[in-house]
């Protein structure tokens, strides 16, 4: 299975939106000169780590599903995204999604279309453009995202992103949409480690001896 349609798959979001409050006050009255600048900002990002909870409501049944993760990137090569009871690593050229609940790994040859850094920007940044920004607290603001795009099924986008001590960009704390089933889709994000120490060892699976591997790069 192709990178883009595994890591993507879990809904990670991951990734670290970055601008500048300086460039907050320019004027620019639907923050799409602010929204450039994060897509810019965190393509230079080349470490990070972050835990995130997704949460899924549907308007049908009332139900919410809570579901609890974390991602780490280093470099283009190497990823690691866990939610639940799944783990997916990438690295260099192959894919390893290991499912603790069914006891298996499955490894797979990378489609080398990018990296999950890129791929997120990709598919969900890159496709909108801002229509409007409001500051809604004390160094907090509020982004409405809107894309043109015809194949794009997520409606009501939008994007929470605040000042954070040591650095001088915002930050994301809350993604949320509209899904084609008209579920409301949040991720809320947790701190962000710009330098987390990360090694090649960190994007190891360590699995049961009676795991069932899956080898498809053979």
């Amino acid at each position: 299975m192709p990178i883009n349609r595994t890591l993507i798959s879990f809904y990670i979001i991951f990734a670290v939106i970055m601008f500048t409050f300086l460039y907050a006050q320019a004027g620019d009255s639907s923050g799409q000169g602010m929204y450039s600048q994060m897509v810019s900002g965190f393509k230079k990002a080349d470490n990070l780590s972050f835990d995130f909870k997704r949460i899924i409501a549907s308007p049908f049944t009332g139900e919410v599903d809570t579901a609890s993760g974390y991602a780490m990137i280093m470099g283009d090569d190497y990823s690691r995204i866990g939610i639940d009871d799944r783990i997916v690593t990438a690295r260099e050229d192959t894919i390893y999604d290991y499912a603790a609940g069914h006891n298996q790994m499955q490894i797979t040859l990378s489609d080398r279309s990018g990296g999950f850094k890129e791929l997120f920007l990709r598919d969900y940044f890159e496709i909108y453009d801002a229509v409007d920004y409001k500051p809604i607290g004390a160094d907090t603001y509020m982004f409405t995202l809107k894309s043109e795009r015809p194949r794009n099924d997520r409606t009501n986008v939008s994007l929470i992103a605040n000042e954070s001590p040591g650095v001088n960009f915002l930050l994301p704390r809350n993604l949320s949409y509209t899904d084609e089933l008209k579920r409301r889709i949040t991720y809320e994000f947790g701190n962000i480690d710009f330098e987390p120490g990360l090694s090649e060892d960190s994007f190891r699976i360590d699995i049961p001896e009676d795991c069932r591997v899956v080898d498809m790069t053979r």
